[in-house]
């Protein structure tokens, strides 16, 4: 009779779902838990971001930059080269 008790509270299916679930619902609350975290840092990340860059970028101008040097065709045909000589343009 000892043996059929034993073999009876090692064979408990009903006893094993009920962990099985409980820790399938524990796994599930911290995977959204984990989720919320990182949506949270996301967030926080591009708050830092937005804090640490200039509201309006600075618009630099070139104007005046290349006053009174004379740019030629040969000047334009020899960037051309160096930019687009491998692909033949």
């Amino acid at each position: 009779m000892l043996n059929s008790i034993q073999k009876l509270s090692s064979n408990r299916p009903l006893e094993k779902f009920l962990m099985k679930h409980s820790a399938a619902i524990s796994t599930g609350d911290m995977l959204h838990k984990i989720e919320t975290l990182e949506k949270d840092i996301l967030k926080l990340k591009l708050a830092v971001i937005k804090s640490l860059s200039p509201a309006s970028p600075k618009t630099i101008t070139l104007k005046g930059i290349l006053k009174g040097v004379t740019v030629t065709e040969r000047d334009f045909a020899g960037a051309k080269k160096s930019l687009y000589g491998k692909i033949g343009l």
